[in-house]
């Protein structure tokens, strides 16, 4: 009840005051609660910008992330791709190298009227093509420049087998550079071969190349002494073009014949008296023919090596 008096008695000490010193007083706080209001507004309008702000850094900060994260994927990928295409490029380019080298065969140009390409570092081939298809009668093929600066045992064998390699060139519908290209890289591998042949035979034996008329090939002629009968004869091989062109494939192909130059070649043994020997005469050349013919046929496609020489080497086993 004391309370309540006393409040009551406030309101009426209030009330009995200075009226327009309450009324400044309730305008002035009712322009500070608008004020107030305004501020409370302008908080209000602020926290809400700078909310909108963080949510917009954030998305910048996310987007600068992903940005940094594309761009080091994107260069990682551009190093990987960089190093790898070098690294690929230059193990695809040894391969292509070794390739070439092991078939001889390195291509030089490929265009849709011309197939070019060189062999064995020797011979340049050009293959003239309509839409790369080749043109079997428009081969042209030539010796490089620098082959001919190389030794060559046979200079006119080496000429021969150049001149006639164009005649091995197949024709007809349907053939394609492949088949050209394996062509004459079989006719090139047989022609080496058959050098090879002549080689190892000239280390023991002189050997004289002679070309045959109307492109019946050509013969090796080589000279056979035989010191213990003091006589001599010429062994001549004839490798006509399917033998050279197919060796050794065509080994028995290969003809030869004897010439005895002189000497009593045809007696076995030295012990033999003159009318043996005439009684021999008319077949001088059977037993040495014999003997090469004996070796030769020993050799096989598979084993034929020195081939030659051997054939010449048994024929003089038969006066030692």
């Amino acid at each position: 009840m004391r309370e309540l008096e006393h409040q009551q008695a406030e309101v009426a000490e209030i009330e009995n005051s200075d009226q327009e010193y309450l009324n400044d007083l309730k305008t002035s706080i009712a322009e500070q609660n608008a004020e107030v209001e305004a501020l409370q507004a302008e908080v209000a309008e602020s926290n809400a910008q700078l909310q909108w702000l963080q949510e917009r850094l954030e998305e910048l900060e996310l987007e600068s992330r992903q940005a940094k994260t594309a761009i080091a994927d994107a260069e990682r990928i551009l190093h990987i791709q960089k190093n790898s295409t070098h690294s690929e490029l230059s193990r695809l380019k040894e391969e292509l190298d070794i390739l070439q080298d092991l078939h001889m065969f390195r291509a030089t140009r490929v265009l849709p009227d011309l197939f070019e390409y060189e062999y064995a570092s020797q011979f340049r081939v050009a293959i003239t093509c309509r839409n790369f298809v080749p043109i079997s009668a428009k081969v042209d093929i030539s010796r490089l420049p620098a082959s001919r600066r190389l030794p060559d045992d046979f200079p006119i064998l080496s000429k021969f087998f150049l001149d006639n390699a164009t005649r091995h060139i197949p024709d007809g519908k349907g053939v394609t550079t492949r088949h050209i290209v394996e062509s004459l890289a079989d006719y090139w591998s047989a022609c080496g071969q058959v050098r090879s042949q002549l080689f190892q035979l000239t280390i023991k034996y002189p050997v004289d190349i002679e070309i045959l008329p109307s492109g019946q090939g050509f013969r090796a002629k080589t000279v056979v002494l035989f010191p213990p009968v003091k006589a001599k004869a010429h062994v001549y091989f004839v490798f006509s073009p399917d033998a050279y062109s197919k060796w050794p494939i065509s080994l028995g192909l290969l003809r030869h014949n004897v010439e005895v130059v002189y000497g009593p070649i045809e007696c076995v043994s030295l012990l033999c008296g003159r009318a043996d020997w005439l009684a021999h005469a008319f077949n001088r050349q059977s037993a040495i023919s014999g003997a090469i013919s004996d070796r030769l046929d020993q050799a096989n496609p598979a084993d034929n090596f020195g081939c030659l020489m051997d054939a010449c080497a048994g024929a003089q086993d038969l006066y030692m």
